[in-house]
């Protein structure tokens, strides 16, 4: 333990030996000045009258300062006046230079491919509206399978009995049957066959293509059923043949529930079908 004192006493002598012997840089004091009463002087108040009048100030009148001139601007150049004319003008010359170039062949060429595309594209849909319109109404009267062979067929004569000798007495004939009362058409198919166009109409002013089904080119038809309430409302609405694509199906669905507005409202509730086809010209 002895040992061990004398050696950090030791070490502390050397440290503080070599820090008396560095030299340090010493600090400099900030300097002080000093100031004696005798060379304060008190200075008078100031004059609170106006500088211009008073008779202790001697200052000249100041004179007026010179005339602001306006700023003129400098003239406009000839790009800032084309510039600034107004944009009817231009579009005026610019329909004028479009109308007095000739069209060239290709531009002619292609508003000619237009034109047939936008024929091939109506009369397509109409020919899908007319077939779709056919399906949902039911046929009342069927047409003959054959008129040619109906109309070619000639009358056939008609074999009369003998006429009766006068001492025979005549026959009394058998009572013919009485004739079955022809059934009522039911109320909905009276209503389908009057309003299936209106209702056919409303669906497809309501309809919309998915923007997923129309880049991935989806197509197909769906088959939906429901039935029509007096109130307007739809009950039972379902899919009875699906177009394979869960995207068309349900924008389908959703189609008749914002059409069911435009409906025309039965006196019973009635039962309709309608096919909804989805097609990429």
């Amino acid at each position: 333990m002895k040992r061990a004192f004398f050696l950090t006493l030791a070490i502390y002598l050397l440290f503080g030996g070599l820090w008396y012997l560095i030299p340090w840089p010493k600090v400099q004091e900030p300097k002080t000045t000093k100031i004696s009463l005798s060379s304060l002087r008190l200075l008078p108040p100031p004059c609170q009258c106006n500088p211009c009048t008073c008779a202790k100030h001697s200052l000249k009148a100041k004179e007026p300062p010179p005339p602001v001139q306006p700023f003129q601007p400098p003239p406009p150049s000839s790009k800032q006046l084309a510039q600034e004319q107004p944009k009817k003008e231009v579009l005026k010359r610019a329909k004028a230079k479009v109308r007095s170039q000739k069209p060239t062949k290709k531009a002619t060429a292609k508003r000619k491919r237009r034109e047939q595309k936008r024929k091939r594209a109506r009369s397509q849909l109409k020919k899908r509206v007319k077939r779709s319109i056919s399906r949902s109404i039911p046929k009342a009267i069927a047409p003959p399978s054959n008129p040619k062979t109906a109309e070619a067929k000639p009358l056939q004569k008609a074999h009369l009995p003998p006429p009766p000798s006068r001492h025979s007495s005549p026959k009394p004939s058998p009572p013919s049957p009485p004739t079955p009362p022809k059934p009522a058409p039911s109320y909905s198919k009276h209503f389908r066959a009057t309003y299936a166009s209106a209702i056919r109409a409303a669906i497809m002013r309501h309809r919309f293509y998915p923007r997923l089904a129309r880049r991935s080119r989806k197509e197909g038809e769906v088959l939906v059923a429901f039935t029509l309430t007096p109130t307007g409302h739809l009950q039972d609405l379902r899919i009875l043949r699906s177009s394979g694509h869960k995207l068309l199906d349900r924008a389908a669905l959703q189609a008749i529930q914002r059409a069911s507005k435009e409906f025309p409202r039965p006196q019973e509730p009635v039962s309709i079908t309608v096919p909804i086809e989805y097609r990429l010209h």
